[in-house]
Parts: C-alpha cells; structure tokens; sequence
C-alpha cells in the first residue's frame, strides 16, 4: 500500500474497476501508472496532508493555511465514512475538531447532500475537514463574534474579500 491519504474530486467521474498484474513496482509507482491510464493526476498538500485525485488537466492550488487548518488537535487513527452525506461529513469532523459548525443559507441541497467515501489515516480533524472542504469547493468564515464557524462556498469567500477591498 503507498499509504497516501487522498480524495477523489467530484468533478472527475470515474467507473468500473482497476485490474491489472504489476511485478517490480512500488505502490507508488503503480498507483502513478493506473493514474496516468485513466488520464488523473495526485496532487498532495503539505497543509492537510491529503492528496487530491483530479483529471490531469485540472489546474488545482491546494489549500493554503486556513483558519481551520491551523488547530492543533491530535492525531486521529482513522477517518472513515462511507457512501456519507457531505454535510454530515462535515459535520463529524467539526465535531471531533471541537467546532460548531453552520452552513451558509446559500448552499444547496445538492452540494450539501453529496455522497463522500474516504478513509484516511493519523491526520488532525483540523486537517481532514479542511481536505475535504477544499476538495469540494468550500471554505470556512469564523464570526469574531461568536464561536460559529460557518461554512460556504470559496466563491462567496473570495467574493467579500475583493469588495471589502475597495
């Protein structure tokens, strides 16, 4: 196993099953292969620790050092959900990160009710709920005035920013 976190972007669709017979390879090196096949490409974040499986010809900056991504909680063993609803993802890892999380009126119900499978492994909660909100294109607003972190889209986060710069 190459032991690499990691999270399928939901843009990239991706069926069927990956078979094959490798002999003198690493796992890493296997897994570039099967990859470069389906036309993918990994791309790790040394924030999060987790890498993100995109199609190659995906342009993606990893997330930078987020408000949520700085915490410093333990390690947790394993991170697992299965088939789980995104916002009830979320919801988990705010909870193991001692967050109180709320989410922006504005997303839908379709982005929010998203199916996300994942194991991952000897990451901070911090640090999975930050790979998995950068993953589906959201980010976090903490309120100086309250102990809420909210929870919305990069575009409306990215959107205040350049009008409170004007």
């Amino acid at each position: 196993m190459a032991g690499i976190n990691y999270i399928l972007d939901p843009k990239v669709s991706f069926s069927g099953v990956v078979s094959g017979r490798w002999q003198n390879l690493t796992a890493e090196e296997m897994l570039g292969k099967v990859l470069d096949e389906h036309k993918l490409k990994l791309t790790p974040n040394p924030v999060t620790s987790v890498a993100r499986v995109t199609s190659s010809n995906t342009v993606t900056q990893p997330v930078t050092v987020s408000p949520v991504a700085k915490s410093t909680n333990s390690f947790v063993p394993i991170f697992l959900a299965d088939e789980a609803r995104l916002d009830d993802t979320i919801r988990c890892l705010g909870a193991m990160a001692n967050l109180k999380i709320s989410f922006d009126p504005g997303l839908s119900e379709k982005a929010l009710g998203q199916s996300v499978t994942l194991r991952w492994q000897n990451l901070a909660a911090t640090q999975a709920l930050a790979a998995l909100l950068d993953n589906y294109e959201l980010a976090v607003v903490e309120d100086p005035g309250s102990n809420i972190t909210r929870i919305t889209t990069k575009r409306q986060t990215a959107d205040k920013s350049s009008s409170t710069r004007k």
